[in-house]
């Protein structure tokens, strides 16, 4: 049995709460309660901080979308399985640099919300599984007394996975887009962008939903605006080192909500233009279907897989692909994007 101080009980109890092991309830008092930081931290707190974020990252990782049976490519080739079974030990290893505990002891010390000084850092020194954690913390503080807090602190807003799942909650921040590029590299972290599937599908499908039921026309655009950026940064970086499959999550979000039939009145009728005039009103259509333009490029990764012959480079990914597309109808989505993209753009 390891011995802390009451201190080091505090920090070890506010990281359980961002790894999901903590109730909330007991979480919050902690974290709005100012501390003072000791000069250093024992070895035995030191070794369970390494325990905790090593174990609690990879569960929860393997639990937002790890453990399903999906196919990615590996080197160019589809690798069936689930995130273990894809990837060898060595590669699935967490490596967090001291800016993660920084972080802790910030947490532990400044009074949240509203803390004296603001947690600062190099973010060309912060690794991926830095930013996974940073991402699992939001995903904890998100919905809680925080959430309006959240967005405005650079630990979220300058990290890739919050941007890129929760574009809406960063829509009135403008800060610039973060580099996707260096993550989706074999030699960086692709394999947190496929865990995360699931998640970056759910909530992409459920941002479009909420955006047809808000009643500001400009707040819609706003989130429509944020989401193409993200996006478009996103698939860059993806089209750049050729792995279309991080790109799933994408594809299968907008392929349910553009089912066939959709007209344009029921996806942008709801939302109130008030006395805006018709032109400002047709600005912020446009803006707010700003993700459907990325469908074009889906489109056009299509044709070229399509047109990859059988001993020709890139013939299992591209067959990997094919696969995707047919899965969720890809040529309705796509069709069904354009009509909705045409009906706004005719209006200048």
């Amino acid at each position: 049995m390891k011995s802390v101080s009451p201190f080091e009980a505090k920090l070890l109890t506010i990281l359980r709460f961002f790894l999901g092991r903590v109730p909330e309830s007991q979480a919050m008092p902690l974290l709005v309660e100012p501390s003072s930081s000791p000069r250093c931290l024992s070895r035995e707190c030191i070794e369970l901080v390494q325990d905790d974020l090593g174990k609690g990252c990879m569960l929860l990782l393997v639990r937002r979308g790890g453990w399903r049976r999906q196919r990615h490519l590996r080197s160019g080739q589809p690798t069936e399985g689930r995130l273990w079974q894809r990837w060898t030990p060595e590669r699935l290893g967490f490596h967090f640099s001291r800016h993660t505990l920084r972080f802790l002891l910030w947490t532990a010390t400044a009074p949240l919300p509203s803390p004296k000084k603001a947690f600062s850092f190099p973010v060309g020194q912060v690794t991926a599984s830095d930013w996974l954690f940073f991402y699992f913390v939001f995903l904890a503080l998100r919905t809680g007394p925080f959430k309006s807090h959240c967005p405005r602190w650079s630990v979220f807003w300058a990290n890739p996975f919050c941007r890129l799942v929760f574009p809406d909650a960063f829509a009135d921040v403008e800060k610039e887009v973060p580099d996707f590029t260096s993550l989706v590299m074999d030699q960086g972290a692709p394999f947190l962008f496929e865990a995360l599937q699931l998640d970056l599908s759910r909530h992409w499908e459920r941002m479009e939903r909420e955006k047809r039921d808000m009643r500001s026309l400009v707040r819609a655009a706003e989130v429509g605006r944020e989401q193409e950026r993200v996006l478009h940064g996103f698939l860059d970086a993806v089209e750049q080192v050729q792995r279309w499959d991080l790109a799933r999550f994408f594809l299968s979000a907008y392929s349910r909500v553009l089912s066939a039939g959709e007209s344009s009145y029921n996806w942008m009728g709801r939302l109130a233009g008030g006395l805006l005039r018709f032109a400002q009103r047709v600005r912020l259509y446009r803006a707010a279907l700003g993700p459907l333009n990325e469908m074009e490029r889906m489109r056009r990764w299509n044709d070229l897989a399509r047109g990859v012959g059988y001993f020709d480079e890139g013939y299992a990914a591209s067959q990997l692909w094919k696969e995707d597309w047919e899965s969720v109808q890809g040529d309705v989505a796509v069709r069904n994007a354009a009509s909705l993209v045409r009906r706004w753009e005719s209006w200048r």
